[in-house]
């Protein structure tokens, strides 16, 4: 659905490059191109310094520090902003932490018992969202968040169990 935009722009090039040295899929990087870009360039004023290869820096830095995808699109505000500035530098404006699985599940506990005290609903999905809305921006380029999902699920129903 994003194709015209990518025509018109002639982003095929950057995102067959992209894919080929990098890895990407090709569909992720035209669909991160034409709607997360796109969104971000109707947005906001372009820097004069600011160019496609700086999307195609993005991608490489994403796949040198070994981060996942979804960061880029946390990450490319900054950078449409301020072109110049270093993509470690980025993640550090952003609040980016290298997580582990563990790390990132280890305050479930803690935020089941803050949940049943707020909750409007019982249900052990509204739980499993809630709580994914507390950790997810930590998951972004450290887990896969559908694999956080998981294991927030199943600590739970570990936590369901024992009561």
């Amino acid at each position: 659905d994003a194709y015209r935009y990518l025509l018109s722009k002639n982003m095929v090039p950057l995102i067959e490059r992209i894919s080929a040295n990098f890895g990407f899929s090709p569909k992720y990087i035209g669909t991160f191109l034409g709607h997360t870009f796109k969104h971000v360039e109707g947005k906001k004023k372009t820097h004069k310094n600011f160019s496609y290869e700086k999307i195609y820096g993005l991608f490489g830095f994403i796949s040198k520090k070994k981060l996942l995808p979804p960061i880029a699109k946390v990450m490319l505000p900054v950078i449409y902003d301020h072109p110049d500035m270093e993509f470690g530098s980025v993640l550090t404006s952003i609040g980016y932490k290298k997580h582990s699985m563990n790390e990132l599940i280890a305050p479930v506990d803690f935020l089941l018992g803050k949940f049943r005290q707020i909750r409007h609903n019982e249900t052990e999905k509204a739980a499993v969202d809630w709580m994914m809305g507390q950790i997810h921006n930590q998951a972004l380029g450290n887990i896969e968040l559908p694999l956080l999902k998981e294991q927030i699920e199943e600590k739970i129903k570990k936590e369901n169990n024992k009561l």
